[in-house]
């Protein structure tokens, strides 16, 4: 990912869960830092097929595959850390 044109180095942290419907379960904001918070338009849970339709920007860009291929027990393709066209700066 790059910030300003300068890559920047990143942890990321993924959690793969299955939930039922309208889940009660929601992301806590209040754990985001200020700079997280600023920057995040939203922090929420995807449905595989959302991401399969790529109407939001997600991080890394190949989520879908790499997700796919974890709950079908295929092969996990490489992720793919390039920013999506449009994005970085």
């Amino acid at each position: 990912m790059t910030k300003n044109g300068q890559a920047v180095a990143m942890t990321e942290n993924f959690f793969l869960a299955r939930l039922r419907g309208d889940s009660a379960i929601q992301p806590d904001r209040q754990t985001l830092t200020a700079e997280e918070q600023a920057v995040f338009a939203e922090q929420r849970w995807f449905a595989l097929e959302e991401l399969k339709a790529g109407r939001d920007i997600v991080l890394p860009v190949n989520l879908a595959e790499v997700l796919e291929a974890i709950v079908t027990n295929q092969s996990i393709p490489a992720i793919d850390f390039t920013d999506p066209p449009g994005f970085g700066g």
